[in-house]
């Protein structure tokens, strides 16, 4: 909700669903492949390219596309999978989640959000 009290709906973030699947890796592929596509994913959410390159780099054909494959989170397979493993943890992210609580909040907020933060994005506060 902003100030003058207009909803505004933004579409999530996908670091949001990656940070999630890093944490969970083991939930998503076996412990061998986690070991080696964990790190690109990694430098994917730490927004470094070049050490993402290197990483991927280092993969064999077949992790180098299972590692694409997570990181496009508009994939339909990745997708399903991200929903499934979500099912999981339902309790705990609502445990989290402002979202239940923001409808009675009156007191103003004001979030400030760095410009060189390259954790957490801005839309994400």
């Amino acid at each position: 909700m902003k100030p003058d009290r207009t909803v505004e709906h933004l579409k999530p973030n996908d670091y949001g669903a990656l940070i999630l699947k890093y944490d969970h890796l083991d939930n998503l592929m076996p412990v061998q492949k986690e070991a080696t596509i964990g790190p690109v994913l990694r430098d994917l959410l730490y927004e470094d390219r070049p050490a993402q390159q290197a990483a991927l780099a280092r993969l064999t054909q077949e992790k180098h596309a299972k590692a694409m494959q997570w990181m496009n989170t508009d994939s339909p397979i990745t997708r399903a999978a991200l929903i499934a493993d979500d099912q999981k943890y339902l309790e705990d992210m609502a445990r989290v989640s402002p979202h239940g609580y923001l409808q009675s909040m009156t007191t103003p907020v004001y979030l400030l959000h760095g410009e060189d933060d390259n954790v957490i994005p801005s839309a994400e506060a």
